[in-house]
């Protein structure tokens, strides 16, 4: 008895879709990551020999050369720092608030700010650049 031998049809993957697979991929991180929370925030940072380098991604409070007070990039008034900042810190695991003060800014000008914050049960880390 002589069997035939059937030739087997080979599986067809499509590649045309992984094209699309992929740029949907790119968009959908390109939508959920954060490039620049405070682009548009001007703060010249104050400079020192004594800085140690920490993780971003925190809490920020910002004060500009003009005195606006910016919570997360935006602008808000400073009797509002204390509950936005609560509420900001409610939502994550570390009360860690990354404090941007503009080196012209004196003492009195932003130690309103440091007691709106003092109220709060954040730890502040003051931002600065290295020498």
């Amino acid at each position: 008895m002589k069997l035939k031998h059937r030739s087997r049809v080979k599986p067809h993957v499509p590649f045309a879709p992984m094209g699309d697979i992929a740029f949907l991929l790119i968009i959908f991180f390109m939508v959920t990551s954060v490039f620049i929370k405070e682009a548009h925030v001007d703060v010249t940072l104050p400079k020192s020999q004594d800085i140690a380098k920490i993780h971003d991604g925190q809490v920020t409070v910002s004060m500009d050369g003009e005195g606006v007070v910016w919570v997360q990039g935006r602008p808000c008034a400073l009797g509002d720092v204390e509950a936005l900042v609560s509420g900001e810190l409610e939502a994550r695991a570390e009360n860690l608030v990354m404090l941007k003060i503009d080196e012209n800014m004196r003492h009195e000008q932003f130690s309103p700010l440091l007691s709106a914050l003092s109220a709060t049960a954040a730890q502040l880390a003051w931002i600065g650049e290295q020498e």
